[in-house]
This record gives C-alpha cells, structure tokens and sequence, in this order.
C-alpha cells in the first residue's frame, strides 16, 4: 500500500467552520511532540491569555506567515 493510499479524505471544509455546539472546526489535525516544559509553558501562556493551546498555536503560525522574515530568523538561531 503506497503512503498516499493510506490517506483518508473527509467531507471537511477546507475552511474552519462553526460547529452547531459553537466551537470552530479546523480541516486539518496535526500531532506534536512537546517536551515536559515546552507543553508546561504552552499550557500556562494559553490559560493567561483565555485561548486554547491550539488556538495560540495558530495565533504564532499566522504571525510567522505574515512575516516569513522572522521564520528566516528563528531557523537560523537554531543552526
């Protein structure tokens, strides 16, 4: 079975779209790997600023799509 075979299409949007309970569904689910402290400190900094570990995520990927400069930056602090 080939990698691409394996890959289930949905009836997903390809927007996020308000579900009937009130919350946003997103068409995309992404699995991370977070240290102890880095899922410590994504946990705190969501909770302080009422959003949902998720929601912050996005809010940092939006900021570094708006400015692919600071991508630029960080990937090459991290060399």
């Amino acid at each position: 079975m080939a990698t691409g075979d394996r890959i289930r299409k949905t009836a997903a949007p390809d927007e996020p779209f308000r579900k009937s309970t009130g919350r946003v569904s997103f068409p995309h689910r992404m699995s991370l790997d977070l240290t102890t402290e880095q899922y410590e400190w994504l946990k705190e900094v969501a909770w302080q600023n009422r959003e949902s570990g998720s929601g912050f995520l996005r809010l940092i990927i939006d900021k570094l799509m708006a400015d692919e400069g600071q991508v630029a930056k960080l990937v090459k602090k991290k060399r």
